[in-house]
């Protein structure tokens, strides 16, 4: 038979899961309302995996502490936990001392092995105000039963103030690095500036770790693109971290993207070798002292498309001057224009071109895909202002998309072509096996009206 306290909490979830919890607190407060004052909320609160970075081996027991900071007037909180439930098992859930420096609380979980998730909720009872500051909320112990990797991830997490208004809080999650005995890894890697002339220095922030069980001497190179900016040998124990700051003197490099990697020296004994190379979000952008547009992109969506249908394509243009530019920007399908478009780019940025060519005036043959920039004005270097795809697209009978080979065209529109889209029916783009030739009408879904295309034209040929 379920207790008291139990039955309540069922009933509150059933309503709300988790607001009318604290009303726990009021059915069974015998107090008085005080008199309350108005209280300064925090904009840093935040809830935490501690510690968030777990080195342990195969067999081992770890607990962790989700933990608050920086709140204020904390009366009530839930938040849900996931893992891989095929590496971890649950020993115990306990609550922490924060919540209850306050007064009496209430403290349920409900479990989840299978899933590997977990639903946590606790509040102070009565009437009186919630607690500031910051401490553990809950301990969670592990068992590792299988080795690997695992995301600690906190989400759905409600902090109430005494008045049942929500705490703005953001979370920071954890991560377990199971039976790995000797592990370091690059855990960031940010240049200042990204966007910067030639002969400019950048400075490279590089944060790595040693996650494993053992103290490490290793190594960190950075690159940009196939070139060494620098390396340092640095030593760390177990469980700790270092920043590194590398200079990069990009004298002599020319105009263009780079991107920057870090790279750490695989340690003896170490097997996770997935987190030892990191490479920055973007890349470093070298700006030519002059006026410069390039087109550096052309990427077709179909490499076949029924003659009458339209498809699209992405030209990307950048300016890599250092002035701001109008860029003119003519796309070619051989020698006949299809787009035009004029755009304002500012020094270092770019603009992806959405072009749409309708293929109704077009023969049946293969096109080249071809994008122009037009020289702006003292532009000098004018090599990169034109690119041309490497992928031909071929305008054919709508609805002939495949033959006795999957996915290339043969000229007919056949039984061949039906079951290839047949086989491809509800995919879109988010799909594994997304075939956008199948999509035959560009409605970005394969469904009956690509079908009812290919039977319109059934025994058509080239």
């Amino acid at each position: 038979m379920l207790g008291e306290g139990e039955q309540i909490v069922k009933k509150l979830r059933f309503h709300s899961r988790f607001q009318l919890l604290t009303a726990l607190s009021l059915m069974l407060s015998v107090l008085f309302m005080p008199t309350w004052v108005n209280i300064a909320r925090s904009a840093t609160t935040t809830v935490s995996v501690v510690p968030q970075l777990i080195s342990t081996n195969l067999g081992e027991t770890f607990s962790i502490d989700v933990t608050v900071t920086d709140v204020i007037d904390l009366y009530a909180w839930e938040i849900e936990l996931n893992w891989s439930a095929s590496l971890l098992g649950t020993i115990a859930v306990t609550e922490g001392a924060f919540l209850n420096t306050g007064g009496s609380t209430f403290f349920i979980y409900r479990l989840d092995e299978a899933l590997g998730h977990i639903l946590i909720d606790c509040t102070l009872m009565g009437q009186i105000p919630g607690i500031s500051g910051g401490g553990v909320l809950a301990t969670v112990t592990f068992l590792v039963s299988d080795a690997g990797e695992t995301p600690l991830n906190l989400h759905d997490e409600v902090l109430l103030d005494h008045n049942e208004a929500q705490i703005t809080c953001q979370v920071s999650d954890g991560y377990c690095y199971l039976d790995f005995l000797h592990d370091v890894a690059v855990f960031g890697v940010e240049p200042s500036p990204m966007i910067t002339s030639i002969g400019s220095l950048v400075n490279i922030n590089v944060t790595v770790h040693d996650v494993g069980v053992f103290d490490e001497t290793f190594n960190v190179t950075v690159y940009s693109g196939s070139q060494t900016i620098g390396n340092r040998t640095v030593s760390l124990q177990s469980g700790s971290s270092a920043n590194l700051l590398f200079t990069w003197n990009t004298n002599g490099y020319e105009k263009g993207d780079y991107a920057i990697l870090a790279s750490a020296s695989v340690v003896q004994g170490e097997v996770n070798l997935s987190n030892n190379d990191k490479q920055a979000a973007k890349p470093v952008t070298l700006l030519y002292d002059g006026h410069d547009i390039a087109v550096f992109n052309v990427k077709p969506s179909k490499t076949i498309v029924g003659q009458g249908y339209s498809m699209s394509i992405e030209v990307a243009v950048k300016n890599y001057g250092a002035f701001n530019e109008i860029s003119n920007t003519v796309v070619h399908a051989d020698i006949t224009t299809i787009w035009l478009q004029i755009d304002e780019l500012a020094s270092g940025s770019s603009v992806t071109l959405s072009v749409i060519w309708n293929t109704s005036s077009f023969a049946k043959e293969n096109y080249t895909i071809s994008a122009y920039a037009e020289p702006v004005p003292d532009e000098a270097y004018i090599a990169d202002n034109k690119y041309i795809s490497n992928v031909p697209v071929h305008v054919g009978i709508p609805g002939d998309v495949s033959s006795s080979t999957p996915g290339v065209y043969d000229g007919a529109c056949n039984m061949r072509d039906i079951n290839y889209v047949v086989l491809l029916f509800n995919t879109n783009p988010s799909s594994p096996n997304w075939k956008p030739n199948a999509d035959i009408n560009s409605d970005g879904v394969v469904n009956m009206r690509d079908i009812t295309i290919g039977i319109l034209n059934f025994n058509k040929h080239e």
